[in-house]
């Protein structure tokens, strides 16, 4: 568009653009550089190289179509033990209640079972 430019720069987040025809479509970019505390005390640094055992892999590996394996923050070892966690909740239900834990069997008590209170 002939003639259009920043007429007003940014001020109290407003800015002014003029020239060009009337009637036309304007569309803008904003851009700044970052000057927080965090870029003050460590640095900016756009990409960062990964690391060997994470490349060719996915942070989140279902967003394109991968299995949760291509993750790098997979770990088989806490899949088994998801998995044994999982097939044990599954017997405690099945087993009409009865928990074990630490080696020590814990059953409920039925409403007809009678307690000793004498100890």
């Amino acid at each position: 568009m002939p003639n259009l430019h920043v007429a007003i720069i940014i001020q109290s987040n407003r800015f002014k653009i003029a020239g060009g025809m009337p009637g036309q479509e304007v569309s803008w970019r904003v851009e700044a550089v970052r000057n927080d505390r965090w870029i003050q005390q460590y640095g900016y640094q756009t990409e960062q190289e990964k690391l060997v055992e994470h490349q060719g892999k996915y942070v989140h590996p279902e967003l394109f179509g991968q299995s949760k394996e291509r993750g790098i923050h997979y770990s088989p070892v806490i899949e088994r033990t998801r998995e044994v966690g999982d097939r044990n909740s599954q017997l405690i239900v099945e087993s009409g209640g009865v928990e074990s834990r630490g080696g020590v069997n814990k059953r409920p008590l039925s409403t007809n079972s009678k307690r000793n209170s004498s100890l």
